[in-house]
């Protein structure tokens, strides 16, 4: 019993180190992409992947709820981490209109 709980710790572990990964990598494509105007200072850019990241998280939890995809979830966390603030958005107006029960 002992054994299972500490495995299925390291798999949710394991999990979350990619989910992070995945949400870093879109962080880093989003500022990469969106910064061409204007030259960032240091607390832009940690305030950027740190919304990212959030951001990320979220769209994870809530996509695998619904659809308990693990890697389709992971996929949408990393659209998400690029999109940033706009993808939370995009996914209230979504969840929206599925618990209203709209098209």
């Amino acid at each position: 019993m002992q054994r299972r709980k500490m495995s299925e710790i390291f798999d949710k572990a394991w999990f979350a180190l990619w989910v992070f990964i995945i949400a870093l990598a879109g962080a880093v494509v989003s500022f990469l992409t969106k910064t061409k105007e204007q030259k960032p200072n240091r607390q832009q850019i940690m305030a950027g992947f740190i919304v990212s990241l959030f951001v990320a998280y979220i769209t994870f939890e809530i996509i695998f709820y619904f659809t308990s995809a693990p890697r389709l979830s992971a996929a949408m966390c990393g659209v998400a981490s690029w999109m940033g603030t706009d993808a939370l958005v995009l996914l209230g107006g979504i969840l929206t209109k599925f618990v209203k029960g709209e098209k």
